[in-house]
């Protein structure tokens, strides 16, 4: 991610939250919480576009989709299947038939009306029966499960937001194919809140820690913010002696744009001219 920063270390910084003395002023620039690069999972031809620039969106929310025609004539036919039940009920109406038989017989064979042949045909034919049935079960909930995954196929079509956001570029038109070469659909952006991102002289880190709220200068006009430290490197940058601190900032009124200039200071260290960028000798003026 690009990101431009530049530490000015003054040795009286007048900024939108006053004077400081013995300060340094760290620039930056406000990037969006989310920005993500909506892609198809599937092949195919983009059969609608239901956003365009700028409209707003939530998570989840339908977006495009792909033509689906021929999994919906599919999945017509895979409900009449799962929905059949006319040999199901005919191996229950069979089952029933077996099993009064069988009772019929067993009766017989108590009163020696019935050789150990016929009972044992009869034991047979009422399993037979129950297989059967249970074949026929087993091919419903198979059918049940190809209209499931018809289903599972057909919300593939469709592409929904990964996140609340704005639409900032829709790269196809309805006609496009879609391939795996290039699945890029649309780009939203969640600008509810932002990022930043300061290069803190190591000396200085220590000011900062996880989940502390920080004031900020943001944009031409150096409005008042304040940002809300996510986190603070553990690693020291050797070349510049910085360590990254990144910290959320609230932007539920859309107040602030995403990629304008931004300021923390930190205070009571001055600049020594003969030290590397990051080299602060802690020196407040009282």
């Amino acid at each position: 991610m690009r990101r431009i920063t530049q530490i000015c270390l003054l040795g009286l910084v007048v900024g939108c939250w006053g004077t400081l003395s013995g300060a340094a002023e760290i620039s930056s620039f406000t990037e969006p919480a989310g920005d993500v690069k909506v892609a198809s999972s599937e092949m195919g031809t983009l059969a609608y576009v239901r956003v365009q620039e700028g409209t707003r969106v939530t998570q989840n929310q339908i977006l495009a989709g792909l033509d689906d025609s021929v999994l919906q004539a599919a999945l017509s036919i895979a409900e009449k299947a799962k929905q059949a039940r006319g040999r199901l009920d005919a191996a229950k109406v069979e089952l029933d038939l077996q099993t009064d038989r069988l009772e019929k017989f067993q009766a017989l064979f108590q009163r020696q009306h019935a050789s150990a042949e016929e009972l044992a045909r009869a034991v047979a034919h009422k399993r037979q029966a129950a297989a059967q049935l249970r074949g026929m079960r087993e091919e419903l909930e198979v059918k049940e499960a190809e209209y499931a995954r018809i289903e599972a196929q057909l919300a593939e079509k469709k592409i929904r937001s990964p996140l609340s956001g704005i639409v900032t570029h829709v790269f196809k038109q309805p006609g496009e194919f879609i391939s795996a070469a290039d699945p890029v659909v649309l780009r939203i952006v969640n600008l509810d809140t932002l990022l930043a991102e300061f290069p803190v002289p190591a000396l200085a880190a220590d000011q900062f820690k996880v989940g502390q709220k920080v004031p900020l200068c943001i944009g031409p006009q150096r409005a008042k913010a304040e940002g809300n430290i996510e986190f603070v490197s553990p690693l020291t940058d050797a070349q510049s002696n910085t360590v990254r601190v990144k910290m959320r900032i609230d932007n539920g009124q859309g107040q602030f744009p995403s990629g304008a200039a931004c300021w923390l200071v930190v205070d009571g260290y001055s600049p020594t001219a003969d030290r590397a960028p990051g080299h602060f000798t802690n020196t407040r003026k009282k």
